[in-house]
């Protein structure tokens, strides 16, 4: 699974960081919420300690989530708070 920058899907971190730099604020919203989705399955951001290892396990990572959701609606804002500029880059 390969989004427009060629990268994996579960890359989401490097996908979430192009998307605002390009000012993609929609798109960075999705992959926040693609985060929650996956903290919510607990395919990321859930581990648990077993004797002298780490380990993950499947189940719900919910302050993950919660904070996932959160940016994905900051990143909803986001364009609501922008001011166009006047002048053109050159």
């Amino acid at each position: 699974f390969c989004n427009s920058y060629g990268l994996n899907l579960l890359n989401n971190t490097a996908n979430i960081s192009f998307s605002i730099i390009d000012q993609k604020f929609r798109q960075a919203a999705v992959w926040f919420a693609a985060g929650a989705l996956l903290a919510a399955v607990g395919f990321i951001h859930s581990f648990g300690f077993i004797t002298a290892d780490i380990v993950g396990v499947l189940k719900p990572g919910w302050k993950w989530v919660i904070g996932y959701l959160a940016m994905s609606g900051v990143m909803l804002a986001v364009p609501v708070f922008m001011e166009k500029s006047s002048h053109e880059a050159v």
